[in-house]
């Protein structure tokens, strides 16, 4: 080998293990790795030397149509829409690493991924092989050398990839590796391209006129407009994002996809990039007559120019190109047949670590692919880069028929597809596979014969994927397919969202999962595994939710399919938590969650419907009535904010909780109202211990006939009609205190004319005699007939009505004393001291007919608390604003801890029935605020006992 080479070599391992090594720094933010340039290099990156050097020959070969097929590569990218994105939600709803998961998801038998990962596995043999011939070629090309230099040059790579693999293979390693490296192996490559097209445009033409000139004097213009297999080119490149088993893996680490996919301009533009000096480099070594094959002009061009460091530039890139796409496709291969070969339902792995026996059967299945492309390079018979891709590629192409049918054709069965892959492969093993490896001639069929070969790739390109639809459909339509397998067959329809589906569930504590999981993967994984979808979900291990069950088991269930394959995760799942033998229907509060998460990437009549969603949504939850759903089991579903004020029970706790479940009072009350007969409830009473005594009314609607999915749901409505109850019974109350009033208005008139009479009468007595016990008893008589005037007066005043009148300045005091008088009137009451100390000259803004009432309550209160010969005193101050504070202090019982919050509340009260209406101190309440102040109550005062009620009032 010359230095040159030796040179390229170096820096290629410094680089290739080096980035490697470097992305696994974590100070190195993991965003950068994500990042949809370094998203889009690393696509670049991976798909061989036949989109980068092999793009010569291809030109060269197959004119304009061999551009036209690498363009129809980023077609599949710029159609994302189509294939990408529902793949990519099927892929990342269900945990569905490759494309053999997809298929055996879609069509629920254990062969399809079988059939599949071997299929991959093979058809990518010729794609290594072709990266191995362009790498062996070097050292011929460089030096003469002995024939078994290529081979130990292949087993070199070889073992390079599979150092990578043991070094990187993990996927949280892989995760952050592999990306930079494929990345790094695009950016160089790209560099290496756009610096050889330059050089050909000004070293050996001088100018781009100069370049047209010769093409046109050379009639290269008109060689290269071929279309003649554009077609076939088309058919071939167009999928290849979506089959590449490289490209696959990419999308399958950690489920990366960045938010601004390589779905728009980002993958188009670079490989416009790629394409864009091919014509200068191609014409250019034909004006020089390089004596290389096509493929190596990229290489061979600059060392005619002897330009040694772009030489070396390309062969870095040229290694890391090729080995970059080996080792990512070795990886893919790998994890592929491990879960489609080495684990199948049932297989338990209680006595292994199953983290790092996947890790280490990984590596024993790459390797082993990675030997067997090293074996099948050393038979092919062909040295051209693009023969080798052409017959990879076809292969790989036999599996368009099921991906179509996965996203597209809901009557295609497991049968179906095998039959077709077996007819499909069969006519390229024969036609082509055959041909490039083993030499085989050319078969006869009634007297015809059949062409055979790498240059009879188009039609047998068609004959094969013709052949198997052909058989796919045939036997579809002859075979009949399963109920599970048209489940799921819609599920991945395209124009379907991947929705939750929800089904009776046997609720088991998190512990009992973790031991019924440890049966089948071994206690470390379990832990592992469990702990992470807790964590994942933010889950409070004594939620037993049937909604949060749901999830956990969803949640497990995707994590295990990344490690274990679909089928057999499904099968463990279903052993550890199994479901009921009810219905299967759409889980609505798991998907509100995922059209919360995923809505942004809805377009068309989706994006619509989903922004209506959204707007009822809002309407239901902005209700100033409670509004819930319950399905059959009851189960909840809809839990708006208005029935988070009532019950103080949250959505996110609510919704997926069984409505038997809810804590009391409501979780009777609900269940109660759902079986009773009667559509509605009329002022429920309801004490939660908390909101005190509230009214409510209910109404409920059953979903029937209309929806025959979500039969025997119902919807209940909860109106607080507390404040409503509240005002009709203090109207009520109001309406009898007027009633009284007007009676003893009319009572005190009665009264007055006879006391008139009397007071008169001992008047007379007194001017006609002079006996003074007849003159002591008559003046007795005068004082008494005064003291019941003015007990009447006090009366008629207390019973007129002033809400309407406007405030005044009154004085306090005679307000105060006012109270204490017609308190006083009741003898049969309790006798206490009653100790105003409040000047004569004090004067508030108030009604002091309002006022008096306010001070009624207080001291009726005030004495009935207290004991007997108990003392009640009323003082005044003022606080920080100046306003006037007044203190009324008992020495009685006082107020509980419970009940100090509820003794404002209308009708409540701790007297016997009969001795209070429980209207005293909310009136206060109300009256008080009426005046602009205040009414706070404490207690106990002093020595566990005793009660202060403390009022704030504006001075006049």
């Amino acid at each position: 080998m010359t230095e040159r080479l030796w040179i390229g070599l170096g820096i290629f391992t410094l680089l290739f293990f080096g980035v490697a090594a470097l992305s696994q720094w974590r100070r190195i933010p993991q965003r950068l790795w994500t990042h949809p340039a370094i998203f889009a290099l690393a696509f670049l990156g991976v798909t061989g030397v036949i989109f980068f050097f092999g793009s010569i020959e291809l030109v060269g070969r197959y004119g304009l149509g061999g551009l036209v097929g690498i363009y129809a590569f980023s077609g599949m990218f710029i159609l994302s829409p189509l294939f990408l994105e529902p793949i990519r939600w099927i892929s990342r709803s269900h945990s569905l690493a490759t494309l053999p998961d997809m298929l055996v998801f879609r069509f629920r038998n254990p062969l399809v991924t079988i059939a599949s990962s071997l299929l991959l596995a093979v058809s990518c043999l010729p794609l290594a092989a072709a990266q191995f011939s362009i790498i062996t070629s070097l050292i011929p090309a460089e030096h003469d050398s002995p024939p078994q230099a290529s081979l130990w040059l292949m087993a070199a790579m070889a073992a390079m990839a599979a150092a990578f693999i043991r070094l990187f293979g993990q996927p949280e390693r892989a995760a952050r590796a592999v990306p930079g490296v494929c990345a790094s192996a695009a950016i160089i490559a790209i560099i290496a391209i756009i610096c050889s097209g330059l050089f050909a445009i000004l070293q050996v033409f001088g100018s781009i006129d100069s370049l047209n000139q010769w093409a046109e004097a050379s009639h290269q213009d008109q060689i290269v407009m071929r279309f003649d297999h554009a077609y076939a080119l088309i058919l071939l490149f167009f999928p290849l994002a979506l089959i590449l088993p490289q490209q696959g893996f990419l999308l399958g680490l950690s489920n990366w996809w960045p938010k601004h996919s390589p779905s728009g301009w980002i993958l188009p533009f670079l490989l416009l990039l790629v394409t864009l000096p091919i014509f200068p480099v191609l014409w250019a070594g034909l004006r020089l007559q390089l004596d290389v094959p096509l493929q190596f002009y990229y290489l061979a061009l600059p060392a005619a120019l002897n330009q040694s460091w772009l030489v070396i530039v390309t062969l870095v890139a040229l290694l890391m190109v090729t080995i970059s796409l080996i080792t990512i496709t070795a990886l893919a291969i790998g994890r592929q047949l491990v879960t489609s070969c080495l684990i199948t339902p049932g297989r338990r792995f209680q006595e292994l670590d199953l983290d790092r026996w996947l890790n280490s059967r990984r590596v024993v299945m790459a390797t082993t692919w990675l030997i067997l492309a090293v074996v099948v390079s050393t038979l092919n018979r062909s040295q051209s880069a693009t023969d080798l891709t052409i017959t990879g590629m076809i292969g790989m192409s036999q599996l368009l028929p099921g991906i179509i049918a996965t996203l597209y054709m809901p009557k295609v069965n497991a049968k179906g597809f095998l039959a077709g892959l077996l007819a499909g492969c069969g006519c390229w093993g024969y036609g082509v596979v055959a041909a490039v490896f083993f030499d085989a001639t050319p078969a006869s069929i009634f007297g015809m014969s059949i062409a055979t070969g790498s240059e009879n790739w188009p039609f047998w390109l068609l004959e094969s994927l013709t052949a198997n639809v052909l058989a796919t459909l045939l036997v579809s339509l002859a075979t009949r397919t399963s109920e599970e397998e048209k489940q799921y067959a819609i599920q991945c329809m395209v124009d379907n969202l991947p929705a939750p589906q929800r089904q009776g569930l046997e609720i088991k504590p998190v512990a009992a999962i973790l031991t019924d999981l440890s049966h089948w993967i071994g206690q470390p994984a379990a832990e592992r595994e469990l702990m992470e979808a807790v964590d994942m979900l933010n889950l409070d291990q004594n939620d037993l939710r049937p909604v949060m069950m749901r999830a956990l088991r969803d949640q497990l269930c995707f994590q295990l399919s990344a490690k274990l394959g679909t089928l057999p995760a499904d099968h463990v799942i279903n052993q550890v938590m199994p479901a009921g033998d009810g219905p299967v229907v759409d889980d609505i509060t798991l998907l509100e969650s995922q059209l919360t998460g995923e809505g942004t990437v809805l377009s068309g009549v989706a994006a619509e419907l989903n922004k209506l969603r959204i707007y009822h949504r809002q309407t239901l939850q902005n209700l100033p009535v409670g509004v819930c759903s319950i399905d059959s089991a009851g189960e909840i579903l809809l839990w708006n904010n208005a029935m988070t004020s009532y019950t103080g029970l949250s959505e996110q706790r609510a919704e997926g909780a069984n409505v038997a479940d809810i804590h009391a009072p409501w979780g009777e009350i609900l269940c109660a109202f759902l079986s009773s007969p009667e559509d509605s409830w009329q002022n429920r009473k309801v004490d939660d211990g908390q909101h005190g005594t509230r009214w409510f009314h209910l109404s409920k609607h059953k979903i029937e006939d209309n929806s025959p999915f979500y039969t025997n749901y119902q919807v209940i409505l909860m109106e607080d009609i507390t404040d409503h109850i509240r005002l009709v019974r203090e109207l009520s109350h109001a309406e009898r205190l007027t009633s009284v009033g007007r009676l003893a208005a009319g009572v005190a008139h009665e009264i007055g004319n006879p006391v008139t009479g009397i007071s008169c009468l001992a008047q007379d007595m007194m001017a006609e005699t002079t006996d003074p016990a007849i003159r002591e008893s008559a003046e007795t008589i005068l004082g008494l007939t005064e003291r019941i005037t003015s007990i009447v007066s006090t009366l008629i005043d207390f019973s007129r009505r002033s809400q309407d009148q406007p405030l005044q300045s009154i004085a306090l005091k005679a307000s105060v004393d006012s109270a204490i008088k017609l308190l006083e009137l009741n003898k049969a009451a309790k006798a206490v001291e009653f100790r105003p100390a409040i000047p004569e000259d004090l004067l508030v803004k108030g009604d002091l007919h309002q006022l008096t009432q306010v001070f009624v309550n207080l001291f009726s209160n005030a004495r009935d608390a207290s004991p007997e010969g108990g003392r009640i005193d009323v003082s005044v101050d003022f606080d920080e604003q100046e306003q006037l504070v007044v203190h009324v202090t008992d020495e009685g019982c006082g107020i509980s801890q419970d009940n100090i919050n509820k003794v404002m509340d209308p009708f409540f009260t701790t007297k016997d029935p009969g001795d209070g209406t429980g209207l005293g101190l909310s009136l206060v309440d109300s009256i008080l605020r009426t005046h602009g102040g205040s009414v706070t109550i404490a207690s106990p005062v002093a020595g566990g006992k005793g009660t202060r009620v403390t009022l704030t009032l504006d001075r006049a």
